[in-house]
């Protein structure tokens, strides 16, 4: 269901489109958000923020008031790290790729060492420096985002784009044990009985075993302060002075827990699609169960002016097909893969059509666009990384009667789609590593400001966070999004577009939260 930090928007079109090629839906493709950008913002007369490149760095005094012992700690042994410049090779199609090692406990910088991969596209003109990127997930691959990110004009003029595979995901050290969810019938995500629960814990409990057995340590490792201990180095490995950094949906929870970090080496970071840090995981999928509720009464509400829907509308063409699918799943679909099909089109708009074609042609028995859909949403992640950093970096319950008690009330909150959400997370009553520690708020006291981009549709990330997010830093700037859809800039919408690349090709912050229209 939706990913515990979720992945960043433009995959998910990407993904769903190319598999499910030119659907007729009677949907007008110029009512599709980000197809006419509204016109730009102007920011050329708002002020530039000394924060960002030309003001004098924190003293020593400075930082040491602002961290305290752990972190001082890491920030040591990351600093003792003696990381090689990364030895960048052509790896085709315009491409530079790099290799860097990287310590696998950052507090034993002499011990154990494992593998970060990199991917980079050349600025198209003379470089300020890297920018790097996260798609989010946690289990998204920067390398291969490297490929379809789109950015803006004059940021891919003025920056080298450098993807990451995170410690865990991709091309970088990843662990051995994986399970496939794209093989269908899932087990049902919303059990009714004893049997069910029982099954899905079968499916989970039988997976971390298998990865508690072969990756045990490393899975201990894969956590998000893990991550943004590996992009200072990776900053350091490409020899800039500062990060620059873009980060999508949980690429975002990257560079808020960077900035906590290492604030002082922070240079122009953009967080899109913002996942909160002070929440728990349980009160993040709550948030994404009335989320994707919400998404999905506005899809419901425009069948018939947008595009068609079966009889009674979209909700209820799904009523149909689900009651159905409780009775007897078809082919490789049941009712696991339509809510999770259901949920991927909550990311986009321009899906809603899709969508609705797809539980029509399934009313008449035809299920191949509901599999295609859900099929497109698992492919998205790596799965293992993914469970791995959601058990491991906040608190929840850690056996099946915490998650049987959660997901009772997730089916309080959406009850089409709560207890399915509940359960795709449901893996960390069996997982090998947790944690005790709370989530907390971010402040970022030494990082310069900070652009937080929330989306007011969003249902994955919802808007809230971003207010939060932005409130809690020292120096968050708030743009508001007023659309749907999951994370926006490079999307096509000029006013979002032009707010960043001023950012973080001009340095210039905006005075005012800025609010940029649909």
């Amino acid at each position: 269901m939706p990913f515990g930090r979720s992945p960043v928007r433009p995959a998910v079109l990407v993904a769903a489109l190319v598999v499910l090629g030119a659907c007729t839906s009677g949907a007008d493709d110029s009512a599709a958000p980000g197809v006419e950008p509204p016109p730009a913002l102007d920011v050329t007369d708002a002020p530039v923020d000394p924060g960002l490149g030309d003001n004098e760095p924190p003293s020593d005094a400075e930082i040491d008031a602002a961290t305290d012992d752990r972190t001082a700690a890491l920030r040591a042994a990351v600093d003792s790290f003696d990381v090689a410049p990364a030895a960048w090779a052509d790896c085709g199609d315009g491409f530079d790729c790099a290799t860097v090692e990287v310590p696998l406990d950052h507090l034993e910088p002499g011990g154990e060492r494992i593998e970060i991969a990199l991917r980079r596209r050349p600025a198209d003109g003379e470089a300020l420096g890297s920018l790097f990127i996260n798609p989010g997930g946690p289990g998204g691959s920067g390398t291969e985002m490297v490929g379809w990110f789109t950015g803006d004009p004059r940021t891919l003029a003025n920056y080298d784009v450098v993807g990451f595979d995170p410690r865990g995901v991709g091309e970088s050290t990843a662990p051995s044990c994986s399970i496939s969810l794209i093989d269908g019938p899932l087990p049902d995500f919303s059990p009714d009985d004893a049997a069910e629960t029982a099954t899905l814990d079968e499916l989970w409990s039988g997976f971390a075993a298998e990865c508690a057995a072969s990756d045990g340590e490393l899975l201990a490792h894969l956590g998000t302060e893990a991550v943004a201990a590996d992009l200072e180095l990776l900053r350091r490995a490409v020899g800039d002075e500062t990060l620059t950094y873009v980060g999508y949906s949980y690429g975002s929870d990257v560079g808020l827990n960077y900035a906590e970090l290492f604030g002082d080496r922070a240079g122009r970071l953009v967080l899109d699609g913002i996942v909160d840090p002070s929440a728990s995981l349980t009160e993040v999928l709550a948030g994404q169960a009335a989320g994707f509720d919400a998404v999905m009464a506005r899809a419901d509400a425009a069948c018939g002016s947008a595009f068609e829907c079966g009889d009674g509308g979209l909700l209820a063409s799904h009523d149909r097909v689900s009651a159905a699918l409780e009775n007897a799943p078809v082919g490789e679909v049941g009712p696991t893969e339509l809510a999770t099909a259901m949920i991927l089109a909550g990311y986009d708009e321009g899906l809603w059509p899709l969508l609705a074609d797809a539980l029509v042609q399934a009313e008449g028995g035809d299920m191949s666009r509901i599999e295609l859909l859900s099929d497109s949403y698992y492919g998205l992640v790596d799965f293992t990384a993914y469970v791995s950093v959601n058990c491991l970096d906040t608190p929840s319950p850690d056996d099946p009667a915490g998650w049987d008690a959660f997901t009772a009330s997730m089916a309080e909150i959406s009850p089409r789609f709560g207890p399915s959400v509940a359960s795709d997370m449901r893996a960390c009553a069996h997982w090998p590593v947790g944690t005790d520690e709370p989530a907390e708020a971010i402040s970022a006291p030494l990082a310069p400001p900070i652009l937080v981009i929330g989306t007011v549709g969003d249902p994955a990330t919802p808007f809230g966070n971003a207010v939060a997010v932005a409130e809690a830093l020292e120096r968050g700037v708030l743009v508001t999004h007023e659309g749907e859809g999951h994370t926006i800039y490079g999307n096509g919408n000029g006013c979002i577009d032009e707010l960043v690349s001023s950012f973080l090709v001009d340095g210039i912050v905006p005075d005012v939260d800025p609010v940029c229209p649909a």
